[in-house]
């Protein structure tokens, strides 16, 4: 599904008795997201990232602006109407539930409009299918031979994962086959019986005017028959199971929440609102509550099942890495207006301006305030850098340079440097950050190598140009050199 939002505006409302002003949380968002593609709407907090993410939702209204979902203008359709898929960050899970029972809620009392089908014969056929397929499975039941009700559970879900039946159809089999004295006479009696059963459930059909085709539906007149109805629990078990293969929760169906981990948690709520089959889904901060571990490997887990599920969706986080790592583009946001839409990479090499530049990157970008003269850059009395031409001559500007652009090194055969004290180093693990100040600027970050020796309190740092930044100090905009 194609998102296209145009000017959206969200103002909260002040109150003038107590002199509190209106506050405008979004102004003027403007944004496309393709089909299938993965956004995130990055930033820090205040910056208007949920609220965007809940008019799209429809639970805030918009102030002014339009939604379109395919080009169909939803801005003031409620929430149930829109076909949305919502992840808070704490997982809202129910605790008396088991994992499938907190999948499967959303379809609970939904309705819809299907040809009508024998569920009867649907049943019995299956169940003649799966005794077809005896010997693999009683194999498969010999794995979880325990007198266990919990591992019974475990043979039956596996029967119908492998078979992709409903469970009322494995639940059948399994009692029919966990007999260790079955014989291949009994399966057959067993067939046959359901055999006859479909035979006179036709019969009945047939007496009453109606056929029936090889997809069970019920014809009359050679022409399927509409009904508006629940969804059935067997269906609603299919999707239980297409859904859980997606976020590999195949072996946690019968557990509690308090069984699972952070992750597996997360996912279970991942699952709830893909088995909607949603147009969009919106992710709310959903890595959080993790520990930094488990927010790797669920990122990674997120990314694979937006990919397998080709769902669009829009992932808002304040975490950079977490954006850089797992979107196909970002939105970076600042007090609820655009300051930069582009390929997470792109927007690291290339910011627009200053904000995009400090918010992205760890450690974060090292900024000086300098002057040009003539067509040299000055950051006090250090001369850092050397434009091709003295158009900026006399202005002043804000020299940044990341931390990997700054170099410790013996030679002085670099004419691009500034001096600092250090202060203190910090173990990164595969590299070291070294943290010096002077009387530029009082947290100087530089990324070395693990084996290089510093042996002196105040070292030169020279200046690689090519990571060198330079933004307008009036309005952050970027100055490109």
């Amino acid at each position: 599904m194609k998102l296209e939002v145009k000017d959206l505006v969200k103002v909260f409302e002040g109150n003038p008795k107590k002199n509190i002003e209106d506050t405008i949380a979004v102004s003027n968002f403007t944004l496309t997201v393709n089909d299938g593609e993965l956004v995130g709407l990055l930033g820090p907090s205040g910056c208007g990232k949920s609220t965007i993410l809940y008019m799209l939702a429809g639970l805030k209204e918009v102030t002014s602006g339009s939604i379109y979902f395919d080009g169909e203008d939803v801005t003031d359709l409620p929430s149930e109407k829109r076909g949305i898929g919502l992840v808070f960050q704490n997982y809202a899970l129910y605790p008396h539930l088991n994992v499938y029972q907190n999948i499967a809620f959303p379809l609970e009392d939904t309705y819809k409009v299907t040809s009508l089908k024998s569920k009867r014969i649907e049943y019995l056929d299956s169940l003649i299918k799966l005794l077809n397929n005896a010997t693999e499975i009683k194999k498969l039941i010999d794995n979880y031979r325990v007198n266990n009700k919990k591992v019974s559970l475990e043979a039956i879900n596996a029967i119908s994962f492998n078979y992709d039946v409903p469970f009322n159809v494995s639940k059948k089999v399994y009692r029919i086959l966990k007999k260790k004295n079955i014989h291949h006479i009994d399966i057959l009696i067993n067939i046959n019986f359901y055999k006859e059963l479909i035979k006179k459930e036709k019969s009945k059909l047939i007496k009453k005017g109606y056929t029936i085709d090889n997809e069970f539906t019920i014809l009359k007149d050679d022409k399927p028959i509409q009904v508006k109805r629940k969804i059935s629990k067997e269906e609603i078990d299919l999707e239980v199971l297409q859904v859980s293969r997606v976020v590999q929760l195949e072996n946690y169906l019968f557990r509690k929440p308090s069984e699972l981990s952070g992750g597996q948690q997360q996912r279970v709520a991942i699952a709830r609102a893909l088995i909607k089959k949603p147009r969009l889904l919106l992710l709310d901060e959903p890595l959080s509550n993790l520990d930094a571990r488990l927010r790797i490997s669920t990122r990674e887990e997120i990314r694979r099942i937006q990919k397998q599920s080709k769902v669009t969706t829009i992932f808002v986080t304040h975490d950079q890495e977490e954006a850089l790592s797992i979107c196909d583009r970002i939105v970076i946001l600042e007090k609820g207006k655009i300051k930069q839409i582009d390929n997470p990479q792109v927007a690291y090499d290339d910011p627009k301006n200053v904000f995009v530049a400090s918010f992205l990157g760890t450690p974060p970008l090292n900024k000086f305030d300098a002057k040009v003269v003539k067509n040299k850059i000055f950051v006090g009395n250090y001369e850092v850098f050397v434009l091709n031409n003295d158009s900026l001559d006399g202005e002043e500007v804000i020299f940044s340079v990341r931390p990997e652009g700054l170099e410790i090194i013996n030679e002085d055969n670099n004419i691009y440097y500034i001096e600092g004290t250090i202060d203190n180093y910090e173990t990164l693990g595969r590299d070291k950050e070294l943290i010096l100040h002077n009387e530029f600027n009082d947290s100087i970050k530089v990324v070395f190598k693990d084996d290089l020796e510093i042996n002196k309190k105040n070292i030169k740092l020279y200046i690689n140009p090519k990571k060198v930044l330079l933004f307008d100090k009036l309005t952050g905009e970027r100055i490109y050199l």
